[in-house]
Parts: structure tokens; C-alpha cells; sequence
């Protein structure tokens, strides 16, 4: 739409990269304060969760789909809305379908996560109002997780359709395992710097799954979480 009304593709580009990153730590700000109820913390939350080293390295390769993070604390907070209530909130079961839509086209990796999530919260929230015995709560969250799922599978059918209609040929991956098994993340990248870092490792690293690989917050972010954890205490 963008460059529809610029007629102008690099423009479109800078101004969808600029504003990724303002809505992600926009939204992660307005569900860490849902959550936390602190604005300071959950403006250092919204902060740290924008400009992390991961959607950096996405930006260094020009991954749009990737750096477009915003949707995700969006959906959570809009989820997490349509269920905290006493009874079903159409407006927000709407938002949180749109915007599950909206996740869809971007981009299929983001959107499996986006369906752990719902599993788990949806599991919290069974297990939660079954203990309780709230079984109008129970009927509610079941009424409620149905319609944000056809709803969005609803506003999504177009690419589902070609979804579907390509699997009737199959799927072939578009590189060899090896390659696949270079660029991507395991869990010691959620633990250590990546190549390219030369702070307390050798600056001649490799360049190897530096951009893929790179999922760790950084040195700032253990001291922050670990002096917080300290204050609580």
C-alpha cells in the first residue's frame, strides 16, 4: 500500500524498516505495562525488546518479514484482553483475529510461534478456571479461542488457499542440510555473542550463521535482569 501511494519502492522499504522498529517497542511497552502495571520497567521492556541484536542482524540482510516484530506483543495483548474478562469481548476477539491475520501474511515462522503461544496461554487458562471450577469461564474460552481461530484462518483464506493448493505438489527445501544447518539458530545461540562480536573473544571469528545465529540479548540485559532479580529479592 505504501509504495501503491508513493509510487516509490525504496521510500516504502525505509519507511516500513523505520516504523518496525517504533511499533515494537510501542506495543512491547503497552503489554509489559499491561502486565507489570510500572511504566518505567515497561518502557525499558518495550526498549530492549525493539532494538535487541536479533532484529539487527535480521535489518543487516534486509529480512522485512523478520524485523517486523511488532505484531507479536500486539497479539499477546490483545489476547490476553479478549480472555481477561468475566464474559466474551467481541471487540477484542476481532482485534486479536486481525491482527493473527496480519502475522499470517508477514511471515509463517513468526506465526507458528504466535500458535505456541496461544497453546500455552489458552493451557493456562483451562487449567486455571477447571481448578477453579468456573465452568461458564471454560465454555467462554472455548467460544472464544474457535471464533479468533476461523476468524483468522477466515481473513487469511486467500493465502491458505495457495498454501494448500502447493502442497498437493509437495515441498523441497531450497538448500542442501548442511547449509540450513549452518544458518540457524540452536540454543547456544540464546547464551553466546555471535561471530562478529569482538567484545571478550577473538575479532577473527568466522562469519559463519552470524545474522540466523544471532539470538542473544547481550552482556547489558544479564546485568539488568540480574540486578532486578536482586531488588526483588
Amino acid at each position: 500500500p505504501i509504495q501503491f501511494l508513493t509510487g516509490n519502492v525504496i521510500l516504502a522499504s525505509n519507511v516500513i524498516f523505520m516504523f518496525s522498529f517504533a511499533l515494537s517497542g510501542l506495543f512491547a511497552f503497552l503489554l509489559a505495562n499491561y502486565i507489570l502495571r510500572n511504566k518505567a520497567l515497561a518502557f525499558l521492556c518495550g526498549f530492549i525488546f525493539a532494538f535487541n541484536p536479533y532484529v539487527f542482524a535480521q535489518a543487516i540482510d534486509g529480512h522485512t518479514n523478520l524485523i517486523t516484530t511488532w505484531i507479536i506483543p500486539l497479539y499477546t495483548l490483545l489476547l490476553l484482553k479478549a480472555l481477561n474478562w468475566n464474559t466474551i469481548r467481541p471487540k477484542f476477539l476481532i482485534a486479536t483475529a486481525i491482527v493473527a491475520a496480519l502475522q499470517l501474511y508477514n511471515d509463517f515462522t513468526y506465526t507458528a510461534f504466535l500458535l505456541i503461544e496461544t497453546a500455552l496461554i489458552f493451557s493456562f487458562y483451562f487449567a486455571a478456571q477447571i481448578f477453579k471450577k468456573d465452568w461458564k469461564k471454560v465454555k467462554d474460552l472455548v467460544i472464544t479461542g474457535l471464533a479468533i481461530g476461523l476468524l483468522t484462518a477466515l481473513l487469511g483464506s486467500p493465502l491458505l488457499y495457495e498454501v494448500f493448493k502447493a502442497t498437493r505438489n509437495g515441498f523441497r527445501a531450497s538448500s542442501p542440510t548442511w547449509v540450513q544447518n549452518v544458518w540457524s539458530a540452536d540454543l547456544l545461540t540464546f547464551v553466546r555473542p555471535n561471530d562478529q562480536t569482538t567484545f571478550l573473544k577473538n575479532p577473527w571469528t568466522p562469519n559463519i550463521g552470524t545474522v540466523e545465529g544471532t539470538a542473544f540479548l547481550g552482556y547489558s540485559i544479564i546485568v539488568l535482569a540480574g540486578l532486578y532479580l536482586l531488588l526483588r529479592v
